[in-house]
């Protein structure tokens, strides 16, 4: 039989000095239960959605995946539509750490290259996922406002700002407006390639990236 010692009355006390209140460890463990049930009902719709399609999967399906009941999933996501905007959101944090991580004077045709492969490396495998993240996202851009929104625009935005030619070769448009005109034109390619993924998405971006910074390197003729 293994003897424990006994702790010395400073030694009781310190650890009950560090130990937390049983009210703070049992809501750490609640916290830690429904993140972990938040996640599985996330995979399994990602999973059911990839089997079904938006529209054809079911609550009930996602549950039984997910080994919860049906209105579990509604405790989680109001929508099935909110589980696809948190894989974008999701996607738009990890390319924005990757653009993040160029050095800041890093030139712009290595900017949109290192956008376009990266945007390759998450879709590449889940074309029939992105067609449907693209479809969603693109009825609800409107409505997407706050911190977490339009991440990677933001990002593209603040690398283009010191980047760009100087005026008359930038035409006058501005960060903005040529963010948008990169980042719609990889979202449109993306969607057509989703529809029919017969080439490497790496190969539709760059074609993209390369056919933009030629018309930003192109001379404007008096």
């Amino acid at each position: 039989m293994v003897r424990v010692p006994r702790r010395t009355a400073p030694e009781a006390r310190s650890a009950a000095e560090v130990a937390p209140p049983p009210i703070e460890r049992k809501r750490s463990t609640r916290e830690s239960q429904r993140e972990q049930t938040r996640h599985r009902i996330y995979e399994a719709a990602l999973a059911v959605f990839r089997r079904d399609g938006l529209v054809a999967a079911r609550i009930d399906d996602i549950a039984a995946v997910a080994g919860v009941s049906h209105g579990s999933f509604y405790v989680h996501f109001p929508t099935k539509e909110a589980v696809l905007l948190e894989r974008l959101a999701e996607s738009e944090k990890r390319l924005v750490a990757r653009l993040d991580s160029l050095p800041a004077k890093a030139p712009l045709p290595k900017v949109l290259r290192r956008l376009a492969e990266d945007m390759a490396g998450e879709w590449q495998s889940d074309a029939h996922l992105f067609a449907m993240v693209g479809l969603v996202a693109l009825r609800t851009s409107a409505e997407m406002t706050g911190n977490q929104s339009h991440l990677v625009r933001r990002a593209l935005i603040d690398r283009l700002r010191p980047l760009l030619p100087a005026p008359p070769r930038a035409r006058g448009l501005p960060p903005a407006i040529m963010a948008d005109v990169v980042l719609i034109g990889l979202f449109v390619a993306a969607l057509s390639w989703a529809a029919a993924p017969d080439r490497l998405l790496r190969e539709v971006l760059s074609d993209v990236v390369d056919l933009f910074v030629r018309g930003i390197e192109r001379p404007v003729r008096s």
